[in-house]
Order: structure tokens, then sequence, then C-alpha cells
């Protein structure tokens, strides 16, 4: 499938992106470090978070680690 040879050959200039795991230390190492508990800063760790890793880290995915990690801190 030609579509999946130029993904292939795309992806090598591309980025190498944060594992999941990565992702989900980096979302906990900064709430941490912004001493965040709640989820009405979290626009503080995603700012910080793109600051750090930029184009490396899924914004999306980050942000649903995020938002998990704070309302676990909530309960």
């Amino acid at each position: 499938n030609n579509e999946k040879k130029e993904i292939k050959i795309i992806e090598k200039y591309l980025p190498m992106q944060l594992s999941d795991s990565e992702t989900k230390n980096a979302c906990k190492e900064i709430i941490s470090k912004l001493l965040v508990n709640n989820i009405q800063d979290m626009d503080r760790v995603m700012n910080e978070l793109k600051s750090k890793f930029n184009v490396k880290i899924d914004m999306i995915r980050a942000s649903a680690y995020v938002k998990q990690i704070l309302n676990k801190d909530a309960e």
C-alpha cells in the first residue's frame, strides 16, 4: 500500500514522540514541580509541558493524563 510506505518515509523526519509512560511521567513531574492540585490550574501544566517538550509530546494525550491525575488528586 502506497499510503503506508509514504507514512513510513515521513515518520523518519518527524521528531520521536514520547511513549505513553513517558508522557504520564512528564505530566506527574510538571504537576509536582508547579505544586498544582486542582483542575483550575491545568493551563499552567499544559503550558509548561508544551514549553519543555514542544513537538515531542502528544498534547491531546497529555491533556487526558493531566485531567486524570488532577481529578484523582481532588478525590
